[in-house]
């Protein structure tokens, strides 16, 4: 069993070692590794790794840039493949699926946040939200619509809701970007450095909206960072060193 830190907004870190319940596990890794050859040198990016992640968990993932954060959250986002170990949501293993299987998961099952934003510069925001939906055949126009509505005020942003990108600053365009993560009702949300392209205040501003979302709607975030600051806010800190979870 790995260890891991519990943390409550505000306050110290404590240890405490994450007993998980299968009931509520949404997300489960056993022995999961990934390997990379770059000029000819072997890198292991990610070296077996066990960890779940439950419902309703407001994690962060950290450690030092090479330590394996961004391939690990690849690997969970179904945006790549290990070479061992399991990988599943909600109980179904994705590993093994195709690139279809794994494209429909996607859509439905998984939000991402990116840390530079990835908003299509001629929506609005309001489009912007939309498109995530514009692929699930079962969700029809009106149901759409006030989806969109509903995540664009969770965010703070209805004012805002007919400018283009370009007009927004960058902590709008990223709860433009956590709206559209949030629209399709995702088992969970990753999120690969969502503050490193803001400034400090507005970082903070941030991953408060997500505590926020994850506290009032049941969201659950992963979300990888190296600022100290925001270690606090989270309820989880998972510390990952050389693509191993350190104890």
């Amino acid at each position: 069993m790995q260890h891991e830190q519990m943390l409550s907004h505000g306050s110290h870190t404590r240890d405490a070692r994450h007993v998980s319940d299968p009931s509520r596990t949404i997300l489960s890794l056993k022995g999961v590794s990934k390997t990379y050859r770059v000029g000819g040198v072997e890198v292991h990016a990610v070296r077996d790794v066990d960890l779940t992640i439950e419902r309703g968990d407001f994690a962060a993932l950290v450690g030092p840039s090479g330590s394996g954060k961004s391939t690990l959250l690849h690997l969970l986002g179904c945006l790549d493949v290990p070479e061992r170990g399991s990988i599943q949501i909600d109980q179904v293993e994705t590993s093994r699926m195709n690139d279809a299987q794994q494209s429909e998961l996607r859509s439905r099952r998984i939000g991402f946040v990116f840390q530079a934003f990835n908003l299509i510069p001629v929506l609005n925001v309001l489009e912007n939200v939309e498109l995530p939906l514009l692929i699930l055949p079962e969700v029809t126009r009106e149901e759409r619509r006030q989806r969109v509505r509903d995540v664009v005020e969770a965010v703070g942003l209805y004012d805002h809701a007919m400018k283009l990108p370009d007009r927004l600053s960058g902590g709008q365009r990223q709860r433009v970007a956590i709206a559209r993560a949030l629209v399709t009702n995702p088992a969970i949300i990753l999120a690969d450095e969502p503050t490193a392209n803001l400034d400090s205040e507005t970082a903070l501003r941030i991953v408060d909206l997500m505590a926020e979302l994850n506290a009032s709607r049941g969201a659950t975030f992963l979300f990888s960072t190296h600022d100290e600051r925001l270690m606090t806010r989270v309820k989880r800190l998972i510390r990952l060193k050389d693509g191993r979870i350190a104890d």
